[in-house]
C-alpha cells in the first residue's frame, strides 16, 4: 500500500483528497497545511509520494520545498494547481514534478495521476540504477582496458628488445668468421651462415634440409660419429676435429663444437655446430 502525504491549506479539499485516497486503497500518512511542515512530516512518515498545493492562501508557493524534496529525498511530487497559475506552473516545472492536478478534479483523475506519477518515479529510479550500474561497468571495463593496454605496451617494448637482440645475434652469426650450422635432432640442416657456404662451396638453398652427412669425407671411423651423437643427444657439448669434404670434393679440417638447443620445457629441439677451418694447421702438422 502506497503512503501519501497531503499538503493542502484548504481543509475541505484536503479532507476530500484524503477520503478519496483511502477509498482507493492508499494510506494517507498525514495532512499538513503549509510547505514549512513538509520536511518534518516526510522524516516522520516516509511517504512514497506527496500531493502538494502549489499556491497557498497566504500567497506563498511550494516550489522551493518541492525542489528540496526532489534533491534531498527523491520523493515524487504532484502539484495541485488552478487554471490561473500558469506563470507559477512554469516555475514549478523546474522541480521536475511527477504530475499536476488541476482544480477541480475528481477521484478518477486523482487516481490516474497518482498511479502515473508512482509508475514514472519507479521507472526513473530503475533507469537511474541501470545507468549507475552501466557507468560502473564502463568504469571497470575502462580500467581493465587501460591495464590491458599498459600490459600490451610493456609486452610490445619487451618484444622489441627481444627482436633487437635476436637481430643482433643473427648479424653476429651471419658475419662470424666461424662456420655456423643449425640442424634438427636428426642432423638435417636448417641454417648455415655465409662462412659455411663460402668454405664448402654449397649454396644455402643446396644444403637446406640436407643431412650433415653430405660433408662426410669417409676419413673417420663410424665410432667417431656414434660417440659424437651419443654425447650431444644426452644434452652435453661435443668438441673435436673433423675432416670434411667440400662440394668440389676437396677435403678440409675443422675444429668443431656442437651443442644442443632446448625449448622452454628443456626438450632438445636442435643442434648448433660452431667450427673453424684448421686446414692450414693440419697441413703443417702433417708436413
Amino acid at each position: 500500500m502506497e503512503k501519501v502525504l497531503i499538503v493542502e491549506d484548504k481543509q475541505e479539499l484536503g479532507r476530500k483528497i484524503c477520503d478519496d485516497l483511502k477509498y482507493m486503497g492508499y494510506e494517507v500518512v498525514s495532512i499538513v497545511e503549509s510547505a514549512g511542515e513538509v520536511v518534518d512530516a516526510i522524516k516522520e512518515n516516509t511517504p512514497d509520494i506527496v500531493i502538494m498545493e502549489l499556491l497557498f492562501n497566504d500567497g506563498a508557493d511550494s516550489v522551493e520545498t518541492a525542489m528540496e524534496l526532489h534533491l534531498d529525498f527523491d520523493i515524487p511530487v504532484v502539484y495541485i494547481v488552478s487554471e490561473t497559475d500558469d506563470e507559477l506552473v512554469e516555475r514549478a516545472k523546474l522541480t521536475q514534478p511527477s504530475g499536476f492536478l488541476t482544480k477541480p478534479f475528481g477521484a478518477g483523475e486523482l487516481n490516474t495521476v497518482l498511479k502515473s506519477a508512482l509508475y514514472k518515479h519507479g521507472f526513473d529510479k530503475k533507469m537511474k540504477q541501470y545507468a549507475d550500474n552501466l557507468e560502473l561497468i564502463v568504469e571497470e571495463r575502462t580500467d581493465q582496458l587501460i591495464a590491458a593496454n599498459r600490459k600490451l605496451e610493456a609486452e610490445i617494448i619487451r618484444r622489441k628488445k627481444v627482436d633487437s637482440h635476436i637481430r643482433k645475434l643473427h648479424r653476429a652469426i651471419e658475419q662470424s668468421s666461424s662456420l655456423v650450422v643449425i640442424t634438427d635432432v636428426e642432423g638435417n640442416i636448417e641454417y648455415a651462415n655465409p662462412k659455411f657456404t663460402d668454405l664448402t662451396g654449397y649454396s644455402t638453398s643446396e644444403v637446406m634440409g640436407e643431412n650433415l652427412k653430405i660433408l662426410n669425407s669417409g676419413e673417420h671411423p663410424d665410432d667417431v660419429f656414434e660417440g659424437m651423437w651419443s654425447t650431444i643427444k644426452s644434452g652435453k657439448k661435443w668438441n673435436g676435429e673433423l675432416c670434411n669434404k667440400k662440394k668440389n670434393g676437396e677435403l678440409y679440417w675443422e675444429s668443431a663444437s656442437i651443442s644442443p638447443l632446448r625449448d622452454p620445457n628443456g626438450v632438445i629441439t636442435n643442434f648448433i655446430k660452431d667450427s673453424w677451418d684448421i686446414s692450414e694447421r693440419s697441413s703443417r702438422q702433417n708436413a
